[in-house]
């Protein structure tokens, strides 16, 4: 949660493909927002810090950070370039993304 805004990951179906992240009005429940699937496959956790929302695409193995106002895209964090799998959960802390591994058993610390 953001302010008067909720980010909520909408999973994808059974292949991983086909979530979205929606973006709610947190007093009235009204959608604001709705990031299309092509630009997560398959939420499966949301962390927000400032304007900007983290998702944790536990189908691709990545995090994909989204500008909190308009849903687009600012960049994909991959998993190769800093050692993590599955990412099923996140959290911020101090300045910091830390994001949980599935595969791994583990937790990484991601740049913001």
């Amino acid at each position: 949660m953001a302010g008067d805004d909720l980010f909520v990951a909408n999973g994808g179906s059974v292949n991983g493909l086909g979530g979205s992240v929606t973006k709610l009005n947190a007093s009235t429940g009204a959608s604001v927002w709705v990031a299309p699937e092509h630009k997560v496959d398959d939420p499966a956790a949301v962390a927000v810090a400032g304007n900007d929302v983290f998702v944790a695409d536990g189908y691709g193995d990545s995090v994909t950070e989204l500008n909190a106002s308009t849903g687009a895209p600012v960049r994909v964090i991959s998993a190769p370039a800093y050692k993590f799998d599955v990412p099923d959960a996140m959290a911020v802390a101090g300045g910091d993304l830390f994001v949980a591994n599935y595969k791994g058993n583990s937790v990484t610390e991601l740049p913001m």
